[in-house]
């Protein structure tokens, strides 16, 4: 019995710790890349001592890596739940799970955030969306579609950043529908020149 009543009051304090020395790191990476922040950055700012931190990860980028795969989980379990992919709803989709953790967004997609995790975060929505062009512009060849996707994904990036930077002073639907119509009229541009 004694156990069990030790657990949730463990179980809480691991939580915290976790949770301090995110956010301690978290607070770095929006100073600094990844590169120049040690486990002593970390662990003076979180305050606890190195045997702590090492109890928990392996080092920064073991900590980085789990902090973006949580996050990786959380916008696709929310793409699951879009039934039809329009480039909206999947848009509005990565804009709500955004807004619900702004702090750590910002981190993330900060100038000194993980390159290479943005696009991972643009391949989630990549395949529905496609699919959704194909049956609309059969005539299109894939590579074109492509494009269209890269330069609609990357430039969604840059303005979510923006809209991060800013404070989301719009909703989710609101900056869905502007990125939207901006991919929208780049694909019927492509389908029109095919004509």
């Amino acid at each position: 019995m004694v156990e069990a009543a030790t657990k949730p009051k463990t179980n809480r304090r691991v939580r915290y710790t976790q949770m301090v020395i995110r956010q301690s790191f978290l607070e770095l990476l929006e100073t600094r890349p990844i590169e120049k922040i040690t486990v002593t950055d970390i662990c003076a700012k979180a305050d606890i001592n190195r045997g702590t931190f090492y109890a928990h990860y392996a080092d920064p980028y073991d900590l980085l890596a789990r902090i973006e795969q949580e996050l990786l989980d959380k916008i696709a379990r929310s793409l699951t739940g879009v039934s039809v992919a329009t480039s909206r709803a999947v848009i509005r989709e990565l804009l709500t799970v955004i807004r619900e953790d702004p702090g750590l967004c910002r981190s993330l997609f900060s100038e000194f955030g993980d390159k290479a995790f943005l696009k991972k975060i643009l391949d989630l929505g990549r395949d529905k969306t496609m699919e959704y062009w194909r049956a609309g512009a059969k005539d299109v060849p894939l590579a074109k579609l492509e494009w269209v996707y890269a330069f609609s994904a990357y430039g969604s990036m840059a303005v979510i950043q923006q809209w991060l930077q800013s404070g989301m002073r719009e909703s989710p639907d609101e900056l869905a529908q502007f990125m939207d119509q901006l991919t929208r009229h780049g694909l019927q541009a492509v389908i029109a020149k095919r004509q």
